[in-house]
Parts: C-alpha cells; sequence; structure tokens
C-alpha cells in the first residue's frame, strides 16, 4: 500500500518519471481488483509521459542533438511501439543517426596548419 500512495502521489504532483519508476516496481504486486481500481490514474500518467518524452525529442531535434535525439528515439520505440509517435520517430532515425555521425565525424577533424 505505501507504494500504492506514492504512484499515486506522484502521478498527482506531475512526477511523471517518479510514477512511472514506481509503477514498475508496484505492477508486480497489483491484483485485478487493484489494477482496476488505479486504471484511470495510470491511462492519465503513461499519456502524460509520452507526451513529455514526445516532446523532449522534438526540441532534441530542433537543437540538433542528434545524440539525444536518438537516445529519447529508442526509449519511444521501446515503451510505446505501437503508437503513431513510434513510427514516426522510426522513420526518422537512419537520417538522425546520420547527421550524428557527421557530427561527431566534424567535431574529431582538427584544422591543420
Amino acid at each position: 500500500r505505501d507504494l500504492e500512495s506514492d504512484f499515486i502521489r506522484s502521478a498527482k504532483e506531475d512526477d511523471t518519471t517518479g510514477a512511472m519508476d514506481i509503477l514498475k516496481e508496484l505492477d508486480q504486486y497489483l491484483n485485478q481488483a487493484d489494477a482496476s481500481r488505479l486504471s484511470q490514474v495510470v491511462q492519465d500518467l503513461v499519456g502524460r509521459h509520452r507526451d513529455r518524452i514526445s516532446e523532449q525529442f522534438k526540441s532534441a531535434v530542433n537543437q540538433h542533438d542528434w545524440d539525444s535525439a536518438i537516445s529519447i528515439a529508442e526509449v519511444i520505440m521501446r515503451e510505446f511501439p505501437n503508437t503513431r509517435i513510434a513510427k514516426e520517430v522510426s522513420s526518422m532515425m537512419e537520417a538522425i543517426r546520420h547527421k550524428a555521425s557527421g557530427t561527431r565525424s566534424n567535431a574529431q577533424e582538427s584544422p591543420t596548419a
């Protein structure tokens, strides 16, 4: 019950990362009645988490932070594989990886005198 209280408090305080971490641990202890009772809180939390991580991805792309974009994209595809954003991210990965490797190559080159 302490985990459940921590989960609800984190979700209500909009601590999506903390609430998601607690939910992963809590999930192994929930019975069907508990899961039903918490389903709306979980659905809202998962939606907010997906939206937040999608915004982080878009921000990384807009800032040309390709390594961060790749890391965030991998999280999106792993945690939300059947969503529109996962499909969009997946279709962009080859180009982002290419840009990331180009950025790394340019950073490693040093000007010669």
